[in-house]
C-alpha cells in the first residue's frame, strides 16, 4: 500500500523510529522482574502500563514537533512495556496458586494475542467509519481506542456469562 503521509521521512529515520521501541524494551526486561520484586509488584506494573498508555497518547504530538522527540518517546515506551512484562510474572507468582499458574500463564499469553489480533480488527473498522482527517488526529486515535476498550470489555463480559464461545 503506497500512501502518502503528512510526515516525510527516510528511511534511516524510520528505522530509528521502528527499533527506538525495542531497544528501550530490549534492556528493561530483567531490571523489570528484579524491580518487582524490591518495589512492589502492584507498583511497578500499574506505574509501567500509566506511563506506557501515556507515551502512547503523546506519540501523535510527538511525531509532529520532531522525529527525534518521537524516538524518545517511542524508547520510553517500549521501556516501560520491558519491565511490564517481567513484573507481571511476579505478579502471577504472588497471587495465583501454584497448581494453577500453567494455565493461567497460557491464557495470560492466548489473551495478548487475542488482542493483537481483534484489536488489528476493530481499528480497521473505525478506520473505514472515520473520515480522513479524524483517522490522522488525537481525536481519531482516541474514538479507536475507545472502541476498542469497550469491545474488549463487552466480549470479556459475554465470555464470563457463558453466551461467547472461547
Amino acid at each position: 500500500m503506497d500512501q502518502e503521509g503528512e510526515l516525510e521521512w527516510g528511511e534511516s529515520v524510520q528505522g530509528f523510529v521502528l527499533g527506538s521501541f525495542f531497544y528501550g524494551y530490549a534492556i528493561t526486561q530483567i531490571v523489570g522482574g528484579r524491580a518487582a520484586e524490591v518495589y512492589g509488584v502492584r507498583w511497578v506494573f500499574g506505574s509501567c502500563i500509566l506511563a506506557g498508555g501515556v507515551s502512547a497518547l503523546l506519540s501523535p504530538i510527538a511525531a509532529r514537533t520532531h522525529y527525534g522527540l518521537l524516538i524518545t518517546v517511542r524508547f520510553l515506551q517500549g521501556m516501560c512495556q520491558g519491565v511490564s512484562w517481567p513484573s507481571m510474572h511476579a505478579l502471577i507468582v504472588q497471587w495465583t496458586p501454584p497448581l494453577e499458574r500453567p494455565r493461567f500463564i497460557g491464557f495470560v499469553y492466548f489473551g495478548e494475542f487475542r488482542r493483537v489480533v481483534r484489536g488489528a480488527k476493530v481499528t480497521e473498522k473505525c478506520d473505514e467509519v472515520l473520515s480522513e482527517v479524524h483517522q490522522r488526529s488525537l481525536t481519531g486515535y482516541m474514538v479507536r481506542m475507545k472502541v476498542w476498550g469497550a469491545t474488549m470489555g463487552i466480549e470479556s463480559f459475554r465470555r464470563r456469562q457463558g453466551v461467547v464461545r472461547t
